[in-house]
């Protein structure tokens, strides 16, 4: 279950009352023949609020009480089939499924025009709603929805829409990387509970937003205090659904300090905890935590052996889990010395992170698809409104005729100038609309070729200055100058130059991309385009005796000139960032089906563990320019390249003094196939 599912879980128990016992899973209410069908409807619904994250089962068989009440009466208020569906909803995000959550929102939306719902309900369902959205990636959508909240909150100085829009704002922040943000509007809250009083597990959920934050920053003593604050509450209020979460954050942030008897401390209490409470939820937590602990031990078997149990227990269709198991279980596999397994959970991370994203896509065109077909259909229901009060307008106009004759041509006159004057203004509606879409458009080409410009002033007039500035920098240090700052300053001006260059040509060549990509797949030697990039390379490091090992390289019908660009930055990369007497890029190639490898496997300085997943984000350095050259952008245009190709690029392994290893991956263009060109390869020689 993801951390936003979980999240919402613990707002929506805010309202829930707390179950004094464990549900029998039966639905044995003793309700009386007098019993009305709205009374148990709404017994129905006090026990979802109860047993929503605790009993599944028992919570499907009364949503098929509630829908049979609802087909068989009409006892039931707006009020009541409004709160039944945002208790719809709910079991719907605790099922993972965003879209259905949507589709009942579409179907009871208009319930919020009346007024005789209370404020509360209205409330419950809007903040559902919004949730829905940014559960749905729909960012913009889901940001208006917590701003409206909150504007409505402070205009009408109600404290707990303040305090909800402010923390679901900070949900959102906090999911799209915009810690800060997120910090600030949790902290506002705590402001408001100076004042006012707030639920003691509003300010604990608060508290644990704070801690999640102050560690994605990395500002672990801030974390630490938040947390210990936290635990000290959820344990005086007896809020036990908490704690597992406060431990969970509390054991990572001693990991991240490798602070290891700390670590086993909080992992003592958390088994302890999960014994007790039996929740899923913490004893698949605790499990990956102890996983984590025992390989930042160095008990690698061990680690594995839990991450398996782990893959073994876990739903298939949890995506998320499988995925961190995954990363986490492939580097220790390579340090244990068992390449195999390490590949075989590294592929499967990849095919993981792909189906989410796929997964992802599926489910935002469907939800857009929906939006804009509902979107589309109101529209079609204003025009037809519109169409039946014309044509009720032009009824009574009939009738009108019909009583009063000796006026008939005055009122058909009437009517007819109103019609026109009708089509009239939905003409010029037309035509604005249209305007304005055209307006747009050229505003979009104008754009475009702004950036066009804009990318040729990079490439081409940005550098006739520059070179001129390190040139007369290069020609005036040649001149015999005494004073030995102004020749330190010169050297700094053509240092700084040519560093500022190397950016415009790589950022130009990041912006240029898409004609790379547009350039026709040919056959490719891959023999002979090392060769090529090997004699490149050896121009420009004279004095660098690097080396390149290889076996016979396939030929394949790809697009070379992308692969030429990918393969001579990856070695060029090896051998700028390397402090070894000799270079040493080792590379070998593998295909399985028909995706095909290249493994780069260099001596250099190497990458720390935490910084993989960065290196392919643009302007990201490890190192300073003092010690290495470059723009920060080369990996960046490597990624991007490679993904218009239908290709990939991967981190296999690396560690700081000891080397890296890259892994790309590529398949043939389907354009041409090997048999085709074998026949013109038996006529030519005919």
């Amino acid at each position: 279950m993801s951390q936003k599912i979980l999240i919402l879980i613990f707002s929506f128990l805010w309202l829930a009352i707390p179950a004094k016992s464990q549900s029998d899973n039966s639905l044995n209410y003793g309700f009386l023949e007098t019993t009305t069908e709205r009374d148990k409807f709404l017994t129905y619904l006090d026990t979802i609020d109860k047993y929503l994250y605790r009993d599944a089962q028992l919570v499907e068989k009364i949503i098929k009480e509630c829908e049979n009440i609802i087909e068989t009466t009409s006892e039931l208020s707006n009020e009541d089939l409004l709160n039944y569906a945002t208790q719809k909803i709910y079991i719907e995000q605790n099922n993972v499924d965003f879209l259905k959550c949507y589709l009942i929102i579409k179907d009871y939306e208009s319930f919020l025009q009346d007024a005789t719902i209370s404020k509360k309900v209205k409330d419950n369902f809007i903040y559902i709603r919004a949730f829905t959205y940014m559960s749905l990636n729909d960012w913009a959508a889901a940001q208006k929805a917590f701003n409206e909240m909150l504007e409505k909150g402070r205009l009408k100085k109600d404290t707990g829409l303040i305090a909800t829009g402010l923390y679901s704002l900070g949900q959102l922040y906090g999911d799209d990387g915009s810690h800060e943000i997120a910090i600030k509007n949790y902290l506002e809250i705590l402001e408001i509970a100076k004042n006012y009083t707030i639920r003691p597990s509003t300010l604990s959920l608060i508290d644990y937003e704070l801690g999640e934050n102050y560690v994605q920053l990395e500002q672990y003593e801030k974390a630490k205090q938040v947390i210990k604050k936290g635990l000290e509450d959820v344990e005086k209020n007896n809020m036990d659904r908490l704690k597992p979460d406060f431990l969970y954050l509390q054991g990572n942030i001693a990991l991240n300090q490798n602070d290891l008897e700390e670590a086993e401390k909080v992992f003592q209490v958390m088994n302890e905890l999960t014994q007790q409470t039996k929740d899923p939820y913490a004893i698949e937590n605790n499990m990956l935590f102890h996983a984590n602990l025992l390989s930042t031990q160095k008990k690698y078997s061990e680690a594995i052996k839990l991450y398996d149990q782990l893959i073994e227990q876990t739903d298939s269709s949890a995506l998320g889990v499988l995925k961190n198991i995954y990363k986490n279980a492939h580097p220790i596999l390579l340090t244990m010395g068992e390449p195999s397994k390490a590949y075989a959970y590294l592929e499967k991370l990849q095919k993981i992170e792909k189906n989410m994203a796929e997964q992802s896509e599926k489910e935002q065109r469907a939800y857009f698809n929906t939006k804009f077909g509902s979107e589309q259909k109101e529209i079609e229901n204003q025009l037809l409104t519109v169409k039946v009060l014309k044509e009720q307008n032009q009824n009574r106009f009939l009738y009108f005729i019909a009583a009063l004759i000796s006026l008939g041509l005055l009122v058909l006159f009437i009517a007819y100038y109103q019609k026109q004057a009708f089509n009239q203004t939905l003409k010029k509606e037309i035509k604005k609309q249209t305007q304005e879409l055209a307006n747009a458009n050229t505003q979009l080409n104008q754009m475009n070729q702004e950036l066009y410009q804009f990318n040729k002033i990079l490439s081409h007039d940005l550098r006739e200055p520059l070179r001129s500035i390190v040139g007369f920098s290069f020609l005036a240090q040649k001149e015999d100058i005494q004073n030995e700052a102004v020749k330190e300053y010169m050297r700094l001006i053509e240092k700084g130059g040519k560093q500022l260059s190397t950016i415009i040509e790589d950022v130009s060549t990041f912006q240029d991309i898409e004609n790379h990509i547009n350039k026709t797949p040919e056959w490719c030697n891959f023999d002979m385009l090392v060769e090529a990039v090997d004699k490149n390379l050896k121009r420009r490091y004279v004095n660098i005796p690097f080396q390149i090992n290889y076996t016979k390289l396939p030929t394949l019908y790809v697009n070379s000139f992308v692969l030429e660009l990918v393969f001579l930055q990856l070695i060029d990369n090896a051998i700028k960032f390397n402090q070894q007497p000799t270079p040493t890029i080792n590379l070998r190639y593998y295909q399985e089906e028909n995706q095909h490898y290249f493994e780069f496997k260099d001596n250099g300085v190497g990458i720390e563990q935490k910084f993989h997943s960065l290196v392919f984000d643009m302007f990201k350095r490890l190192n300073t320019r003092d010690n290495y050259e470059g723009s920060g952008l080369g990996l960046s245009i490597v990624k991007k390249m490679l993904e218009k190709i239908n290709g990939t690029i991967a981190i296999l392994e690396s560690a700081p003094n000891v080397g890296t290893t890259f892994l790309i991956s590529v398949r043939e263009s389907k354009q041409v196939k090997r048999k085709s060109v074998k026949k013109v390869a038996e006529a030519v020689v005919g």
